[in-house]
């Protein structure tokens, strides 16, 4: 079997780059979040505290990690055994990019992305052989 259609590589791909997105997003947003709370607590004290701003942004920036995370860690699945798994991680992966618009999707593209490789995992055949393999001579 030809290595190039053993595995789908494009929904891995794009899988890849959106959980990385979303990852570094989520990474970005948690640190604008504890800045927000802990930076600004001197301006808290004498009245001109954000609120609630930092601790929502800290735990969005949280859920973006552990989404990106994930998106990751199927991609790495589906390109370790794609033939047994490529539906329940796609679906996975699907699931997970759609939800990381809570947290700012990896700054949008980072979701599309990864809701792309996750439908062309889902969709993904394996190729099967046509002809039988030539002998020698």
């Amino acid at each position: 079997m030809d290595e190039e259609k053993a595995s789908p590589n494009t929904a891995i791909v794009l899988s890849y780059i959106g959980g990385a997105l979303i990852l570094v997003a989520g990474i970005i947003t948690l640190g604008v979040g504890t800045t927000f709370m802990y930076g600004m607590m001197g301006w808290m004290m004498y009245g001109y505290g954000t609120g609630p701003l930092g601790s929502l942004m800290a735990g969005m920036g949280l859920l973006g990690i552990i989404f990106g995370a994930i998106v990751i860690i199927g991609a790495y699945m589906i390109g370790s055994s794609p033939v047994p798994s490529h539906t329940s991680w796609g679906i996975i992966i699907l699931l997970f990019s759609a939800m990381s618009f809570i947290s700012g999707g990896g700054f949008y593209i980072g979701g599309v992305l990864g809701i792309i490789g996750g439908i062309l995992a889902i969709t993904w055949k394996p190729a099967t052989e046509s002809e039988p393999p030539k002998s020698p001579g």
